[in-house]
């Protein structure tokens, strides 16, 4: 999103072959709000993660690898 934003005054999303949505990324973000995909690779395998607020999430996983003592890979 931060290259839409640097490139566009305006944006529309196409669904289906008609307009979901027009307007700036801005008005974009109040309609639909951030969502996150997260995907952490750990020695014991792959974890997805969805949410809305990335830094509580990503604190709380990593919190959560470091007590069970599990180590982040480096893709």
């Amino acid at each position: 999103m931060a290259e839409v934003e640097n490139l566009c005054d305006r944006i529309a999303i196409l669904s289906g072959g008609r307009i979901a949505f027009s307007g700036t990324v801005e008005q974009l973000g109040k309609t639909v709000g951030k969502h996150y995909n997260i995907t952490i690779q750990t020695e014991t395998g792959t974890g997805k993660y969805e949410s809305d607020n990335i830094g509580e999430t990503l604190l709380t996983l990593l919190v959560q690898c470091r007590e069970k003592g599990i180590h982040l890979f480096n893709p």
